[in-house]
């Protein structure tokens, strides 16, 4: 169990590290920020008890490289945003 757990954080191709870095870069994005307000958040899928934390992601691979499709969602003051992201690991 603390190997999965060591691999998920550790790992630079986690699902959580594409997606932390991807939600860095949408903050950043001004074209983002002008959309949907400002102070934008994000979140994953929303679980039966209210809570956001489950990112929904699928990994894939095409002629051995490896490749993650992840889905989160934006919230600014003025707008919510769903953001779709299809993310290769390369050599």
């Amino acid at each position: 169990m603390l190997y999965s757990v060591f691999k998920e954080l550790l790992s630079s191709f986690s699902p959580q590290s594409v997606y932390s870095a991807a939600v860095e870069k949408c903050i950043a994005n001004s074209r983002i920020v002008d959309l949907l307000g400002d102070s934008v958040k994000s979140y994953g899928e929303e679980s039966r008890r209210g809570r956001r934390q489950h990112i929904s992601h699928l990994p894939y691979e095409v002629n051995g490289a490896k490749g993650l499709r992840i889905k989160f969602y934006l919230q600014g003051q003025r707008r919510t945003a769903t953001a779709h992201l299809d993310a290769r690991e390369v050599s």
